[in-house]
């Protein structure tokens, strides 16, 4: 089975002005063409259907037109599942935000590249390359299991790596009105300050093509690695892309969000 992964670079800074409208403003500084529903449930088909398939609790036509002529995009947000999927079609349908993001898809054959992604960071923090904030927010943005259950630590290092996990500064929403609900539905985030440490990371860790070396026997095999050989940074189609994209972006970066759709599973 194929699930969906991605990774989200956005400029929060600049979206949430536009996230404070309200549905009036909104509408009539980017109207929305007016086509019958269609099954995608996306804001492009019909803003109707967005809405009713959006919100929780679900909402009936009555309910949709309240939301339309009375509240905001925001105060819509904090009632949608998943929140970032809302937050996504609307980053999509307003010009000037939509240039300011970038999303990076994980292809169905390399879906264990973030795992190396993962370990590439966490040997890199075990040999003191980078500190406990960045090791958190890769592993956070990118790390997926218990790592002792992919890779082959010393009962020292496991330690080390479980104080970190606890001494972390545990994920926060990137809006500060949202609540910790926004965290559920397959999704993960970084804020600023984060984001910038996971960019350093990966401008580093591409520099000087930083390796995995904790790789159990049956991840490599799994990986289809070669007997001898040790996965590299520059080696992963993810790492490239990534790479490439927040020199793309440069400061319009403001923060990082990804999704594992097997996490919902």
């Amino acid at each position: 089975m194929s699930y969906e992964r991605f990774y989200w670079f956005i400029d929060a800074a600049a979206t949430e002005p536009v996230i404070e409208m309200s549905w009036t403003a909104f509408l009539r500084k980017y109207p929305i063409h007016r086509s019958r529903a269609s099954l995608t449930n996306s804001l492009q088909d019909s803003v109707e259907h967005f809405l009713a398939f959006v919100v929780e609790p679900e909402q009936d036509a009555a309910g949709v037109k309240d939301i339309l002529a009375r509240r905001t995009l925001r105060w819509t947000m904090q009632r949608s599942t998943p929140q970032y999927w809302f937050l996504n079609e609307v980053v999509g349908h307003v010009p000037s935000l939509s240039k300011r993001s970038r999303s990076i898809w994980v292809a169905h054959d390399k879906f264990l590249e973030p795992a190396v992604l993962d370990a590439i960071g966490i040997s890199a923090f075990l040999d003191g390359r980078i500190d406990l904030q960045t090791y958190w927010a890769v592993h956070n943005i990118t790390g997926r299991y218990e790592p002792t259950s992919w890779l082959t630590l010393t009962p020292t290092q496991q330690k080390t790596l479980e104080e970190a996990r606890l001494s972390g500064p545990g994920e926060k929403p990137i809006f500060s009105w949202q609540s910790a609900r926004s965290l559920d539905d397959g999704y993960r985030c970084l804020r600023r300050r984060h984001t910038q440490l996971l960019v350093a990371f990966l401008k580093q860790a591409w520099k000087e093509n930083w390796a995995a070396p904790h790789l159990t026997r049956d991840t490599r095999a799994e990986l289809k690695i070669a007997k001898g050989t040790t996965p590299r940074f520059r080696h992963l189609e993810l790492a490239t892309n990534l790479v490439q994209c927040v020199t793309t972006m440069g400061d319009q970066i403001d923060c990082a969000l990804s999704y594992d759709e097997s996490l919902m599973c």
